[in-house]
């Protein structure tokens, strides 16, 4: 293997500042649920002249109490966030984190003005289901909206 000449820094709960931007990294977050075998993600935040963006893939709701609270404190204007995977309620999804979920974005969904829902609820045919349950007077849209396109679900 090669040698690379480059130092590792670890961005866990690190917050790292480049020019006029900084980078805020989470601490490890569930993968779904507190405790999920799945393992942990990190959440990354973007403030850049005022504006703030947090990109949150992986936490599937969020289903996870604590992982609702991180992103409030960091009081993003953009949140781009899995939903929940709804396609696998009763097989690796209780009913009840999928109401915790839902729960949960409706909470984010007072608070951010825009919300993207990516990855896991893009899986669903009936995707619109869960964003059309949340009731909100700010923007919940999946990414292809944002350009104006349909969605092309897996």
């Amino acid at each position: 293997m090669k040698e690379l000449n480059c130092k590792v820094n670890y961005a866990d709960g690190q917050t790292f500042n480049v020019g006029e931007t900084t980078l805020m990294f989470s601490p490890a977050l569930p993968h779904g649920p507190g405790g999920s075998r799945l393992g942990y993600v990190i959440a990354t935040t973007i403030n850049w002249k005022g504006k703030t963006l947090m990109h949150a893939s992986d936490v599937q709701g969020p289903i996870y109490e604590m992982t609702k609270d991180y992103i409030l404190k960091e009081k993003p204007d953009t949140l781009i966030i899995s939903g929940p995977p709804t396609y696998l309620v009763g097989f690796a999804l209780e009913e009840q984190d999928l109401e915790k979920a839902r729960t949960n974005i409706g909470v984010l969904s007072q608070k951010i003005p825009k919300i993207i829902m990516d990855q896991h609820l893009l899986r669903d045919l009936k995707y619109s289901n869960f964003i059309d349950s949340i009731k909100t007077d700010n923007e919940i849209v999946v990414a292809s909206q944002l350009i104006g396109k349909e969605p092309i679900l897996l």
